[in-house]
Order: structure tokens, then C-alpha cells, then sequence
């Protein structure tokens, strides 16, 4: 797990100090509470602090472009286009924000208590 960070720093070019602050960074990511925020970093194979990784079967994986799709509620293979590798469809699921969605997802009281492994293990969402 990353530890926490709370900090004062000083910005030398605006002159001027502010607190850093950025929460805890469990590892493996947690299927049981809410998902942290799909970045345009999630695609590729390469290990990297700020990508999803999950345990499953005693074994350690990253997310797969559908349940990067998942995460984001839209439906499976939404960026499975000809010529688009993996990596690019995480960046894209990365790179997103449905207002459309979130308000689906907002005013539906059921999707705002879905867990993580309901929407990444369960085909039924």
C-alpha cells in the first residue's frame, strides 16, 4: 500500500505555499470498494503505480479493456474498433467523461452501490 501524502510546498514561480494532499494507494486495487479513477495510463503491460491492478485466483493482473469499459459503464467492446490495440482502448477509457452516464448513474440509486467485482466479474450489469 502507498502511503498517504499531506504535505506544504512551496511554488517558486507563483511565490506562494499549498498543501499537497493524495490519498492512500492500496495494492492490489480493491474489488470491494469503489474504483479509483480510470486514467489515460491504464493501457499497456508495464507495471506503474497509477494503473489498475486486481487480484484474482491468487494471481495479479491488470484490467482488461472491458472492464476498463466497465468501470466507465459503457457497454463491452465499446472501443473495439479495427486497427485499435489494447493500449489504445485503455487510453481512450482513460481519457473519458460521459456526462450522459454520470448522470444515469447519479439519479440510479442500484448502480451508485455496485461494487467493483459486480461490474468487472458479473455480466449481468
Amino acid at each position: 500500500m502507498e502511503s498517504a501524502k499531506n504535505e506544504q510546498r512551496y511554488n517558486k514561480t507563483g511565490g506562494c505555499h499549498y498543501r499537497y494532499a493524495e490519498g492512500v494507494m492500496h495494492f492490489p486495487d480493491p474489488l470491494d470498494k469503489p474504483s479509483r479513477t480510470v486514467i489515460t495510463g491504464e493501457g499497456g503491460r508495464s507495471p506503474f503505480r497509477i494503473k489498475h491492478v486486481v487480484s484474482q485466483n491468487g494471481k495479479l493482473r491488470r484490467l482488461t479493456p472491458v472492464e476498463l469499459e466497465r468501470l466507465n459503464i459503457f457497454p463491452d467492446n465499446h472501443t473495439k474498433l479495427d486497427g485499435i490495440s489494447d493500449l489504445r482502448r485503455g487510453f481512450f477509457m482513460g481519457n473519458t467523461l460521459e456526462v450522459e452516464r454520470i448522470t444515469e448513474t447519479f439519479a440510479t440509486p442500484n448502480l451508485t452501490k455496485l461494487s467493483a467485482t459486480k461490474l468487472l466479474f458479473d455480466n449481468s450489469v
